[in-house]
């Protein structure tokens, strides 16, 4: 699948990362705090190709981003930033996935930003600068899918609680037993898209959640 890195600039932030495709439903992924955005290569480089519109970039301090010290602990500005990217490019959808610690800026900043749907793997209900699950909840008006695997059972009463209290009617909870963490579930240990990836990519061009 073809992509274009680039540098998406705003006052005190340069984030560096790609765009994949073109099209009116857009992603925006948000990676996990262990490395930058290339942990969803192996999902968007098995996807059919001309199947996605995706915005890979590393947040401030993670890859080649860089940005003022004030900027770096907005990410409420970043990912802003990335979603009127997408929109400036023609999306009239744009989709926020995150996985991991980009889970919870997905679901903690979804409204604030603008988002039209978001997907959480394994967002964790308490990280850090971003909104709890419970703060969340109330603000997650658009389509919702949050999932979940055995790594991070601890975690599921509170995420099943906010996905119960979103007042958006599409939304689903998937407790995944034998899933991974984060990104790991978009693919099969053969380097497949899974099952989850394959939801993700139809909450992404606008038919999810499955019932």
């Amino acid at each position: 699948m073809g992509e274009k890195t680039t540098t998406l600039t705003a006052p005190g932030i340069s984030l560096a990362g790609a765009v994949v495709g073109s099209g009116p439903n857009a992603a925006v992924f948000l990676h996990q705090s262990d490395q930058s955005y290339c942990g969803f290569w192996p999902y968007v480089s098995a996807l059919p190709a001309g199947s996605l519109h995706g915005y890979l970039f590393g947040l401030c301090g993670f890859g080649d981003s860089t940005c003022s010290t004030e900027a770096t602990v907005d990410r409420r500005a970043q990912i802003a930033l990335l979603v009127s990217s997408a929109r400036k490019a023609g999306a009239k959808r744009v989709t926020l996935v995150g996985a991991s610690m980009g889970g919870a800026l997905a679901a903690g900043y979804a409204k604030a930003v603008g988002a039209d749907a978001v997907v959480d793997l394994s967002g964790p209900p308490a990280w850090f600068e971003a909104p709890t699950s419970a703060a969340a909840a109330p603000t997650l008006t658009m389509p919702l899918l949050v999932v979940l695997g055995a790594p991070d059972s601890s975690q599921r009463e509170r995420l099943e609680a906010m996905v119960a209290a979103a007042p958006t009617q599409h939304k689903a909870f998937r407790w995944v037993p034998d899933g991974g963490h984060g990104w790991d579930q978009l693919t099969t240990g053969t380097g497949e898209v899974s099952e989850v990836g394959r939801e993700v990519l139809e909450m992404v061009q606008g038919s999810g959640p499955r019932p």
